[in-house]
């Protein structure tokens, strides 16, 4: 799974004691999301799409749960495929801290009527000061 874009800028909190406790406040726009290789059924090629998540990383040792987390949103279907792309007018905003994490899940829609493919196709877990450092912001 790749994801190409992503365009990082500073988000200022709202909430002072926040930055205090959890760190740095960061808004970034995900864009330019594919995938490649996607396992394929016996018969079927999947139907994928992708959900992203914010979650809680660690603060003093504990996860510390946050207005912000929680926060979700997924692309639509690609039929029909082992190499979707949703193109650069899918993007979805985030604000995170720099402890925090991105899920990122591609899944089938069809899986539960195809049992040769398996629902998920494919997981990762960034950290959000990782994904900072790997992107220049703009």
């Amino acid at each position: 799974m790749m994801l190409n874009g992503c365009n990082l800028q500073p988000f200022h909190s709202i909430n002072p004691l926040h930055s205090l406790i959890f760190g740095t406040q960061v808004q970034f726009v995900v864009t330019d999301i594919g995938a490649s290789n996607l396992k394929k059924g016996l018969f079927f090629s999947p139907d994928p799409y992708v959900k992203f998540k914010v979650s809680p990383g660690l603060v003093g040792g504990r996860h510390r749960p946050a207005p912000h987390h929680g926060q979700h949103c997924r692309t639509e279907v690609r039929r029909n495929t082992v190499d979707p792309a949703w193109d650069r007018r899918t993007e979805f905003l985030f604000i995170a801290y720099l402890s925090d994490f991105l899920e990122v899940e591609i899944k089938d829609k069809f899986a539960k009527s195809r049992p040769t493919i398996t629902r998920n196709l494919g997981k990762l877990k960034i950290a959000i000061s990782q994904l900072l450092d790997s992107v220049k912001p703009q």
